[in-house]
């Protein structure tokens, strides 16, 4: 959850905005920043793709060598 929440403050994004782009509760969100709740796939998906508008071959090749 660091590297969403570090996406998520890099973009000056908060995290009922976040949540609202991804069609997900905010209090999923709070829980999954607080790292009180696991994540399912399918909101990973939502978030990276609808959230951040990225592909999650992105969100997840960061730091790493193309």
């Amino acid at each position: 959850m660091a590297r969403i929440v570090k996406l998520r403050k890099d973009q000056k994004m908060s995290q009922e905005t976040l949540a609202n782009e991804s069609h997900i509760a905010r209090s999923l969100m709070r829980g999954y920043e607080r790292n009180e709740r696991n994540i399912s796939y399918n909101n990973l998906v939502r978030i990276i793709k609808f959230g951040f508008k990225m592909s999650i071959e992105d969100f997840f090749s960061e730091g790493f060598d193309k």
